[in-house]
């Protein structure tokens, strides 16, 4: 396969890079970095992950030496009402950072997901802590995994019929496998400290319209899972559009709309 090459952007300078061979997972190790000081930009990056989280408490399959699992540490002291925002700008990086290195075309999945030819091949987790009395937000633990290759026998557990990789098993060459989630990284990092300076500005940002023409969900009947403790309480509801906030709009089954902030949202199935 030696056909198959990648772009190479340089890692930004701005981040402090630290790059382990294993990890419970980078979210928590982030996340008691910014707990105690680190500066932002503080990175770690594993080969795998023995605890990988995904959101509402799911576990992340962080296969060894297939995938791409990285945490950037961010204080945007932005209020919490915002942190929305930085989940929509990480699933735009990673989406363009896919398509520069790669020339792959993943779609958004609202509000956090990558998807590629119908398998989940990228999930994001942005954990934030708030500063005491203020409202506002002390540092995130942005966290993303990319599924760069199937591993051998194909995703088993819960990942089994749902996770997908950008490239199928046995079709890079490690060394490909490693200039692929090197040129990844840093394609991807460096666009979310682009748009994270945009945020940080204030006013309308160049992510957004990306991100609202994500028509993964659009017309599709979905169930809207408002407590993942509760699944048997899950709502029916029609996928319709993003607004300008990057919040889901659905109808639901008698014609009214409603805008979804939180939660889950999965197809529904006939």
């Amino acid at each position: 396969m030696d056909e198959i090459h990648f772009s190479s952007p340089a890692l930004s300078e701005r981040i402090q890079l630290l790059a382990l061979d294993s990890a419970t997972s980078t979210n928590l190790l982030v996340k008691d970095l910014g707990a105690k000081g680190a500066p932002e930009g503080t990175l770690i990056t594993a080969l795998e992950q023995t605890q990988g989280r995904g959101r509402l408490g799911r576990r992340f399959e962080s296969p060894a030496g297939s995938g791409l699992y990285f945490t950037i540490l961010l204080r945007p002291d932005l209020p919490a009402a915002e942190s929305l925002q930085i989940t929509i700008l990480a699933a735009v990086a990673a989406a363009e950072g896919i398509a520069e290195v790669t020339g792959l075309a993943p779609e958004i999945k609202w509000v956090n997901d990558l998807y590629l030819n119908g398998r989940k091949i990228c999930g994001i987790l942005a954990e934030s802590a708030l500063k005491p009395d203020t409202g506002h937000i002390d540092y995130t633990a942005l966290g993303i995994g990319v599924n760069l290759t199937e591993p051998e026998g194909g995703f088993g557990g819960t990942a089994s019929g749902v996770a997908g990789a950008l490239y199928p098993y046995g079709t890079l060459q490690k060394d490909q496998t490693e200039e692929l989630r090197t040129a990844l990284l840093a394609a991807t990092a460096n666009r979310i400290l682009r748009y994270y300076d945009e945020l940080k500005k204030g006013g309308a940002v160049s992510y957004m319209a990306r991100y609202r023409a994500s028509n993964y969900l659009f017309g599709k009947d979905v169930l809207l899972v408002d407590d993942i403790t509760r699944p048997e309480l899950a709502r029916k509801a029609r996928a319709e559009a993003i607004d300008e906030e990057g919040r889901l709009i659905v109808t639901l089954p008698d014609g009214t709309k409603e805008t979804v902030v939180s939660g889950d949202v999965t197809v529904k199935l006939n």
